[in-house]
């Protein structure tokens, strides 16, 4: 009979420890990632749909956010606060109104996710689609940070490096 007690406290105590906290985190952070992906592909695909208003849905609205970023074209671009990175991007997508049909490809994508802040980053290749206003074509080193505002996930930081070649750096080596 004490034997059956005991097997019987075990079995309680291990479905107890199933459904504890440790397991919860991960679930969360799992399901916040996939959120994370969704706004960074939004905002990506609306960027070249030519798509503003959800492209500026993705975004925080602070004069916190930031843009930096490099390519051979332009050089270094900064932009600071949602007012210029907003007026900049609607201005662009007005001044160049028809989709960019771009087949972007993402790899090596780090997430980490801390409270109500996420660091991502990731290599990112586009396409050569003849639009030279908009065009990040071939290897783009990117970051982006994003905020948890009301349960939605905005970017605040986009960071973005053309390199321009067809695979990274690290494979090259």
């Amino acid at each position: 009979m004490k034997i059956l007690l005991i097997k019987g406290i075990v079995a309680a105590a291990f479905a107890a420890l199933s459904f504890m906290a440790p397991n919860r985190p991960v679930a969360r952070i799992s399901a916040d990632e996939d959120a994370i992906k969704k706004v960074i592909i939004a905002e990506t695909e609306a960027f070249w749909d030519k798509d503003f208003s959800t492209l500026a849905n993705q975004w925080a609205h602070g004069n916190y956010v930031r843009v930096v970023g490099w390519w051979p074209r332009g050089g270094v671009t900064v932009m600071k606060g949602w007012s210029v990175i907003g007026g900049r991007m609607e201005k662009l997508i007005t001044d160049n109104p028809e989709k960019n049909h771009q087949q972007v490809r993402r790899e090596n994508i780090n997430i980490r996710v801390s409270g109500n802040m996420a660091w991502v980053t990731f290599e990112q290749y586009g396409t050569d689609t003849g639009e030279t206003a908009m065009d990040m074509p071939g290897l783009s080193y990117e970051t982006r940070i994003l905020e948890k505002q009301d349960g939605h996930w905005k970017i605040v930081y986009a960071g973005w490096l053309l390199d321009g070649g067809t695979e990274s750096n690290q494979t090259k080596k």
